[in-house]
């Protein structure tokens, strides 16, 4: 209270003929910093606390987690490119089915797109049974150990973190 009436009747009609509110301007941080310290104490922000120290505690080990299943979505961008550059380039096969293998997966940036999206978004199928039809079937294999392991294990795992 004291603060806030020397801020309100002093401080601001003086700022006001002096030019120099930065003396206001610190006022008005430290009333924040004990509207902050007020705040910690109330039980109805109790939750709210400790699910921000949660996440503070957490954000190391996230980060690494993150970093793994770049690694992991990476390779399989890698190879995914590199293997389906045969299909691409191969003029007997059909045309529309070129056409969106390499708009999926046709370099580098296009199939780390893709595998991203088939990691998170739950649309795997959508790429995957079109790569085993039309391409071959044996990629049904890299399509179940990827979704197993990286994004039924992995992100499970993350998710526990």
């Amino acid at each position: 209270v004291v603060i806030t009436s020397l801020e309100v009747f002093v401080l601001t009609p003086l700022a006001s003929s002096i030019g120099n509110v930065a003396v206001v301007r610190l006022l008005r941080l430290a009333k924040l910093t004990r509207a902050f310290k007020a705040a910690r104490t109330f039980k109805t922000f109790e939750g709210l606390r400790a699910l921000i120290e949660v996440m503070c505690f957490s954000f190391g080990s996230t980060l690494w987690s993150l970093i793994i299943l770049l690694i992991f979505q990476l390779m399989a961008s890698i190879f995914m490119c590199q293997s389906l550059h045969f299909f691409v380039v191969d003029s007997s096969n059909d045309l529309s089915s070129r056409a969106w293998v390499n708009s999926m997966y046709g370099d580098g940036w296009k199939s780390l797109w893709t595998i991203f999206e088939l990691t998170f978004s739950g649309c795997w199928p959508n790429y995957a049974r079109r790569i085993i039809e039309e391409v071959h079937p044996a990629y049904s294999l890299f399509y179940f150990l990827y979704v197993y392991i990286v994004v039924f294990v992995a992100t499970r795992i993350v998710a526990a973190l």
